[in-house]
């Protein structure tokens, strides 16, 4: 997971195709709240969690931009640890 942060080692290929100098991207943030409430009516829970893109490259020396994901339709989301093969959290949105 620590290489998905690295602008020397993630490796995204399956998200942006083809990896080249020009569109390297990692993991600048992650940002995940939680919400739970247990009362004699019952329990409502809802989690949401938001990934911050850095892209990266020869072109773009040591300046960073933002990629920006819009999510304006229902999905799922998996986030899994390759070496230990764990499922370390999975969700779905389903109203944007």
């Amino acid at each position: 997971m620590k290489d998905a942060f690295s602008d020397r080692k993630a490796d995204f290929k399956d998200i942006i195709g083809t990896i080249t100098d020009e569109n390297r991207i990692c993991i600048s943030k992650v940002i995940h709240k939680t919400f739970l409430n247990v009362n004699e009516s019952g329990t409502e829970a809802a989690a949401a969690a938001v990934v911050m893109l850095r892209r990266y490259g020869s072109s773009f020396s040591s300046r960073s931009s933002s990629i920006e994901f819009k999510a304006n339709r229902p999905f799922l989301f998996f986030i899994h640890e390759v070496q230990q093969n764990v499922l370390l959290f999975n969700g779905k949105f389903v109203s944007p």
